[in-house]
Parts: structure tokens; sequence; C-alpha cells
């Protein structure tokens, strides 16, 4: 199991970590969860919102586990079978990752809050109907009179693979981190 600390941080220290292996969720605060069976993936899927951040675990049929962590964290090294483990400022091109059980794409992008939160909320109103799976957590502003930020998950069993898209607000700092990441055999 992978033990990690939560810290709610700046976006600038989201890393993208994406393990061989179960993440141990009793180190997570865990905000919503929902967990799910895809048939035609034949895979289990748990995705939770764990602060600004989130977790994707995939448990195959075999055993085998698969698992996607976009937080602000810190990963003990020595207790970490990572295929990938990449800091905020390296994730400016798209991450493709195979793997014995997957084959795994991710893409992040920055928008700034002020701009895109109609947008957003469009959004979450369009992934609500059609994904499989769909998490939101509203965090309460720190001042009065000022919007609160959200950390949106949505996960869809395609023909293509299963789809993961997500939103993580930070309005403090004027941005919102959008990913997508596509996980199929």
């Amino acid at each position: 199991m992978t033990s990690l600390l939560f810290k709610d941080i700046s976006y600038k220290k989201l890393q993208l970590a994406v393990l061989n292996q179960a993440v141990d969720l009793e180190s997570l605060s865990i905000f919503q969860e929902k967990k799910d069976y895809f048939p035609e993936w034949r895979v289990y899927v748990h995705a939770g919102i764990i602060g600004t951040s989130h977790f994707v675990q995939l448990q195959y049929a075999d055993g085998t586990y698969f698992s996607e962590m976009f937080a602000c964290n810190d990963l003990k090294e020595r207790e970490v079978q990572s295929l990938c483990l990449l800091p905020m400022e390296e994730l400016n091109k798209p991450v493709h990752i195979q793997h014995s059980s997957a084959n795994y794409y991710f893409t992040q992008k920055k928008r700034h809050y002020t701009n895109s939160q109609n947008d957003i909320t469009s959004w979450s109103q369009q992934a609500q109907s059609k994904a499989d799976i769909f998490l939101q957590h509203h965090f309460e502003p720190t001042t009065p009179n000022t919007p609160s930020s959200r950390t949106l998950l949505s996960i869809q069993s395609t023909k293509s693979g299963i789809l993961i898209e997500t939103v993580h607000e930070y309005q403090e700092e004027n941005a919102i981190i959008l990913t997508e990441s596509m996980i199929n055999d």
C-alpha cells in the first residue's frame, strides 16, 4: 500500500502519481467517494475527492490495480511502485504510459477562475447526465462574499476506454486546473 500525507496547498504543488498498486485510502481525508463496476472493461472503479484533489483506483479481475492520484501530497518513495510521479511544472505536455494492464493518457490545462467559472458550471451539468460516476465537493470560502471552490470528478465508460475528467478550482489563486485521462487495454 502507498502511504500519503494530504496537504491543502497551492495548485502549483499538485503532482500526478500513477501507480500499479492500490493506494492506502486509510491515510486520506475522503470528502466524496463512489465505487462501481464497469463490465465492458472488466474493472472495479473506486473514485474519490480528497480535498481539492482526487484519486481513481481500478481493480482488474486478476486482482491487479492501476491508480491515478492528482493531489498535493507527499508519497513515501520507498513504499511506492510508481509508474509516474510528476510535479505540476512538468505536466506541460501529455503523459502516456503503457503498462501491462492498461494504456494511460493524461493531459491538464490551467484556466483563470474568473473567466471560466460559468463554463465549468455548464460542463458540470452536462457531465452529470452522462457520467457513470460523478462527484463534486464545494469548499466554503475563507472570507465572506467570495465564491466557493469546487472539485469535480466525472468518470465515464466509453467505447474507447475509461474517460476521467476533473476540475480543481483554486479561486484564491484565480486558477482552475482541468484534467482528462483515458485508460484502455
